[in-house]
């Protein structure tokens, strides 16, 4: 009996499919390659980054995060909760605010789509 038990995991694990991206497995190569890319793109940024709010609107979700309070416009409304409160996490653990913002505008960019996607 266990050999029969054994015939069939050997069957599940060789029909599952193997992990890849887009139908291809990613070589150690080009993993390699990703992540020299990801180090340049930030070096290469890194020296540019704004350092003052660019907008009224950058000013008031700095002072959000410094003190979120909607009815003082900190920021206008509707606050964007989990992007401010995620970013003020970022402040905390020591990296300035503009730059905590910016560190977390990609992730609430996916999120808007994924709401997106999930609505229309």
């Amino acid at each position: 009996m266990s050999g029969v038990g054994n015939e069939l995991d050997n069957l599940e694990r060789s029909a599952r499919p193997e992990p890849s991206f887009g139908g291809v497995g990613l070589s150690a190569g080009t993993k390699l390659w990703a992540v020299v890319a990801g180090i340049a793109a930030i070096a290469l940024r890194w020296p540019f980054r704004t350092r003052l709010p660019l907008s009224w609107d950058s000013v008031q979700y700095v002072l959000g995060i410094l003190r979120y309070d909607i009815t003082l416009h900190q920021p206008h409304p509707p606050g964007y909760f989990l992007y401010v409160h995620s970013a003020k996490l970022l402040h905390l653990l020591g990296l300035a605010t503009l730059c905590g913002l910016g560190c977390t505008q990609p992730a609430r960019r996916r999120a808007d789509r994924c709401a997106a996607d999930l609505v229309g």
